[in-house]
């Protein structure tokens, strides 16, 4: 109902007319529609309890503009309505009615309403125990994630590259430990947990570690936490098979060393552009004589220089060749 005081029509059918044709006989609003899909998934509803409430809650009735006798619409328009939504990127009309600039003008309208609450909150005569708040400490770290001041003295919303690391923003007020993350094609807010599981035959197979992160900690970077939490449990197993993101040469090296666990699993496949094209020289065409610090080309000529660098606190060893070779 307070949506409704404050927004009036917060989707209108005309944002929507390109997915419907032009004949046939009218159905159910489409923008209303769209606010009942934003309201199910708000509650967490099923499309015929999200139908039930519109057929019987008098705020849904308020909210969408319906007057109370009216008798609704069948459960199955909300699929079909999803199924419009989702062919190329009309799902972008629930968020971006009115294209990037309408987006970008609310999102710095509410940027500017919540600075007013900010500014009151930090105010001389305002009571110490407001800033103590955890709503208004959450509301100010959004505001620093989000927004940022110009030149001009203006709020301006961030967007993409402008946005601080997705390591130290968090995605929802409501849970302050979910980050944005994109692993391949995978993209997600939220958490990410390793298990630990033996696989010996003929024995059950149980889980034996279990650890949550923040959604961008690497995989990599819980290798050697993974393993000291098993030694100190006495569980270190003799063999650790893992992914390609647990696996490096100072994985295995520490995991024999420290733990005498052999570490075993796929290496990283060279995602260099001859190797993906499949012509030229990649770095499995090149032999290594680690005595001599040489690299040896697929022509026989060996490397001129052997140089250990220190990227972003990665070891890195370049083997450089003459220019004649």
């Amino acid at each position: 109902m307070l949506m409704r005081d404050r927004l009036d029509v917060v989707f209108a059918d005309d944002d929507f007319t390109h997915l419907y044709p032009a004949d046939g006989r009218p159905g159910f609003s489409p923008g209303q529609l769209a606010l009942v899909s934003v309201l199910q998934f708000a509650e967490n509803l099923s499309d015929r309890a999200a139908a039930d409430a519109v057929r019987t809650r008098i705020d849904r009735k308020y909210g969408l503009g319906l007057e109370l006798d009216d008798p609704g619409f069948d459960y199955s328009l909300l699929s079909e309505f999803r199924a419009r939504l989702t062919e190329g990127d009309r799902a972008d009309q629930l968020l971006q009615a009115g294209g990037k600039a309408a987006v970008r003008e609310r999102a710095e309208e509410f940027g500017r309403d919540g600075q007013k609450l900010l500014t009151a909150a930090w105010a001389s005569d305002a009571p110490p125990r407001l800033r103590m708040l955890r709503q208004v400490e959450i509301l100010r770290r959004v505001w620093i994630h989000q927004y940022s001041w110009d030149r001009e003295g203006q709020l301006r919303w961030r967007e993409g590259t402008a946005l601080p690391p997705a390591s130290l923003r968090f995605d929802s007020p409501y849970d302050t430990d979910a980050h944005y993350c994109v692993k391949r094609d995978v993209a997600w807010s939220g958490y990410r947990v390793h298990f630990t599981e033996s696989c010996d035959q003929d024995l059950p197979h149980l889980v034996t570690h279990v650890a949550t992160t923040i959604a961008p900690v690497q995989d990599g970077q819980l290798t050697e936490k993974i393993h000291d939490d098993l030694a100190t449990r006495r569980l270190a197993p003799a063999e650790h098979i893992v992914d390609t993101a647990y696996l490096t040469p100072a994985h295995v090296e520490r995991a024999q060393r420290v733990h005498g666990i052999t570490l075993l699993g796929p290496i990283l496949a060279d995602n260099s552009r001859q190797a993906k094209a499949g012509s030229g020289f990649a770095k499995a065409a090149f032999t290594i004589d680690w005595d001599n610090k040489q690299a040896i080309c697929p022509r026989g000529a060996t490397s001129a220089s052997w140089t250990k660098l220190n990227i972003s606190g990665h070891t890195y060893l370049q083997a450089r060749f003459a220019e004649s070779d």
